[in-house]
């Protein structure tokens, strides 16, 4: 319901001051009228009428609001005529996004960060208080979840209506092995049955990578691509700029950069300046990402459990990643509450600039 009505908005607020778009290759089309189930439009030298059906174009709208990026390809799922509503979706999400093209077309993606919050795989509490105070999506492990017999995590998250990032949790398996502990290896073939038998909820889900093995890492996401699956890639931190570049030109909806966790901040610093000097365009993801590089590059969307340290440690998040002591007043849960709104505010901040400077347009239009 949440992104049913921010799309019945967007569309109403738009049709209310707009009567013309272009396309993404810059042609004019003008809406000749909508009524309670169409908008009929033209190009600017043509004659023909043609039609999307509206509740078609808020399905496409909501689309974007859900998956932040859609090509023009994909937009053939609402209508025939894709290139026009993608110059709608254009005009419609004007200001807070951006056109690019790469192997799948254009592609048109909703600027902001994305965040999604992890470390409550299994506590609940956790779950309903991000629920509560504006989270939609959250991270979760397979690693956890596949010993959680009764599918408990699969019932919360359907009752608060979130969806989840899946991690392969195979860096946490490298990490406990590396400390000397006897950890169950992930088959593949269990990931992806899991996925496929929880593709309702899960939103996307990161690919099963080996840490250090690159031919096996390779293998598997091959396999779950062989079935159909789309999985997340990941380029880790000190990888090759080179995979890196092939990963871009595969046009992935977002490719994850990971083993961040224990850089410096300055050597991170500097990596994502390298990173995104050389894909400005891309779509990526900060696996582990809680600092205030969010906001000194543009991400797609990033994951951590720091917001948690409201309620272990009473520590509230500003805008800018800087934490203070919670008042003596404000309990663990409260301080909780505030870190993620603060952090579901950097997905909205653009649309909700957009969306205050449009009601400012029309109330001065009622005035006139």
């Amino acid at each position: 319901m949440h992104f049913e009505r921010m799309a019945v908005r967007r569309m109403r607020n738009w049709f209310r001051k707009n009567s013309k778009f272009r396309t993404g290759r810059g042609a004019i089309v003008n809406v000749v009228e909508h009524d309670s189930r169409r908008v009929y439009f033209k190009s600017a030298n043509g004659k023909m009428v043609n039609t999307i059906e509206l509740y078609k174009l808020k399905g496409a709208i909501r689309e974007l609001f859900v998956r932040r990026t859609v090509t023009r390809k994909q937009l053939e799922a609402f209508s025939n005529f894709s290139s026009a509503l993608l110059g709608l979706l254009m005009s419609i999400f004007k200001g807070m996004s951006k056109l690019t093209s790469g192997a799948h077309g254009f592609r048109l993606t909703v600027i902001g960060v994305r965040f999604f919050f992890s470390g409550c795989d299994r506590a609940v509490r956790d779950l309903e208080v991000a629920k509560a105070n504006g989270a939609q999506f959250v991270l979760m492990s397979y690693y956890y979840l596949r010993n959680d017999r009764y599918g408990n995590w699969r019932k919360h998250v359907q009752r608060l209506g979130l969806k989840v990032m899946l991690d392969s949790g195979a860096f946490t398996i490298w990490k406990r092995r590396e400390a000397g502990k006897d950890v169950q290896e992930i088959d593949v073939r269990d990931y992806a049955k899991f996925v496929l038998q929880h593709q309702d909820i899960i939103h996307s889900f990161i690919t099963l990578d080996v840490v250090g093995n690159e031919a096996a890492s390779a293998a598997n996401d091959a396999y779950l691509r062989s079935l159909g699956l789309s999985p997340v890639p990941v380029f880790p931190a000190m990888g090759d700029l080179q995979e890196l570049e092939r990963l871009v030109k595969d046009d992935h909806e977002v490719i994850a950069i990971g083993a961040t966790v224990g850089m410096k901040e300055a050597a991170k610093r500097t990596l994502f300046a390298q990173i995104f000097a050389a894909f400005p365009d891309e779509r990526f993801h900060w696996l582990g990402g809680s600092s205030s590089l969010i906001n000194e590059f543009p991400w797609f969307s990033a994951d951590s459990s720091t917001w948690l340290s409201g309620r272990k440690y009473g520590k509230l998040m500003d805008e800018q990643f800087k934490t203070t002591k919670a008042p003596e007043s404000m309990d663990g849960l409260a301080a909780l509450a505030h870190n993620v709104r603060i952090l579901v505010g950097l997905e909205n901040k653009f649309i909700n600039q957009i969306e205050a400077r449009d009601e400012q347009i029309i109330d001065s239009a009622r005035s006139a």
